[in-house]
């Protein structure tokens, strides 16, 4: 015997598979839609820390474990604009793609720059590997423009110039870092007071001259991770955050308020944020009882009715109905006045050997004075030339059967 077995003529998707996917599909295409929405605020959190947090060679997570671990060191982070006006020195790491208001709002909090802050530009493009917080691998210098408009401060702009040693004009830091492999980004114009330069004269590190205590670092090669990794490094790092605030040099803040702020606007995020997140609830809700009511019945399946039904009810209502499609339903009236007339006779026991126009006559004397008559009665019927004419009058035969009869 063959061992061949037969097919299975079950389908494997049943109702509750069904249910499944469909489900599945809906959560993934709601979460492809968040996914797509918010995807600057997810890489913040999930795919790049805050530079304070970097441990990549661009990060200065070293610069605030360096200044924990001093006898009179403290950090913290600012999370929130509640944090910003605090009396320590505030570290600002903007990145590319932020904007100059949220620095001007940061100032402002800063009691419009009278307590100490430091804006520490960006300087290199980094490529990141994606799901890791701590491997970058640089591509090249950022480039003047987008750091002129992260600042967006006229007359300021940005350089580059080639190794050179580094110099403090007016003795602001005792010990100077060591100069910059590779390019040196610098600042230039007007309103900024050098405090690190060049010798070609470009400034590393400056105070705004119209803000009381705010100061911009240029090139972040001098405070980064990578900059730590000597001796002379991590201390010309120390000497300078205490240069910028003698009255507490241990007491560092570090932002990330600007990391964490709002992505670009977008409208799958308008969707989900409020007020319109209402909105798109009703519209998932209507949905999904939508989906409920074409999928589940209500009441058992309602079959499609046969087209001629049997019985012999039936039939006659199907010749009725073909009948009155030939439009012949008026022919009726000859028949049904024969009918009646017949039909009567018998019950009122009329003589035998009667034709049918004597039977008329016999019924219509057995009236006596009574209106109407058989006779005209049936006349109508038989004259009849459309459906109401006729209903009316095998109506009135009707009723005058009952009469004779009951």
């Amino acid at each position: 015997m063959s061992a061949i077995s037969s097919p299975r003529s079950e389908s494997p998707f049943t109702r509750a598979m069904v249910l499944v996917l469909i489900g599945a599909g809906l959560l993934l295409g709601i979460g492809f839609l968040l996914m797509s929405g918010f995807r600057d605020e997810l890489s913040n959190s999930f795919d790049r820390p805050p530079p304070v947090e970097t441990r990549s060679g661009e990060g200065f997570y070293g610069l605030r474990r360096l200044i924990d671990l001093m006898p009179r060191g403290e950090t913290f982070l600012v999370e929130s604009a509640a944090d910003q006006g605090a009396t320590a020195l505030l570290i600002l790491t903007p990145e590319v793609g932020g904007s100059a208001q949220d620095l001007h709002h940061i100032l402002a909090a800063r009691t419009n720059g009278s307590r100490p802050t430091l804006i520490v530009l960006p300087k290199w493009q980094v490529s990141r590997t994606p799901f890791t917080r701590n491997r970058v691998k640089r591509t090249g210098p950022i480039g003047s423009m987008p750091i002129e408009k992260l600042l967006g401060r006229k007359g300021l702009s940005i350089r580059f110039e080639s190794p050179a040693a580094l110099i403090a004009p007016t003795g602001f830091v005792r010990h100077l870092p060591a100069p910059v492999p590779g390019l040196t980004q610098t600042i230039d114009g007007e309103g900024i007071e050098p405090l690190i330069t060049t010798t070609g004269k470009g400034i590393v590190l400056g105070r705004l001259t119209d803000e009381q205590q705010v100061y911009i670092l240029a090139d972040p090669d001098i405070l980064n991770n990578r900059a730590l990794k000597t001796e002379n490094g991590a201390r010309a790092a120390l000497d300078m955050v205490g240069a910028l605030n003698p009255a507490d040099p241990g007491f560092v803040g570090f932002d990330t308020t600007l990391h964490y702020r709002p992505g670009e606007r977008n409208l799958i995020k308008l969707m989900f944020l409020p007020p319109f997140v209402a909105v798109t609830i009703a519209i998932l809700a209507a949905a999904l009882m939508a989906i409920v009511a074409g999928a589940a019945r209500f009441g058992p399946v309602r079959r499609e009715a046969r087209a001629v039904v049997p019985g012999k009810r039936a039939l006659a209502d199907n010749i009725a109905a073909l009948t009155r499609l030939a439009g012949k339903t008026h022919r009726a009236g000859n028949a049904y006045a024969d009918w009646v007339r017949d039909w009567t006779a018998r019950r009122l026991h009329a003589p035998a050997g009667l034709n049918a126009d004597q039977r008329a006559d016999w019924l219509d004397a057995r009236s006596g004075d009574a209106d109407p008559k058989f006779t005209d009665l049936a006349m109508r019927a038989r004259d009849a030339r459309n459906d109401a004419a006729l209903l009316d009058a095998a109506r009135d035969l009707d009723d005058w059967r009952r009469e004779m009869t009951e």
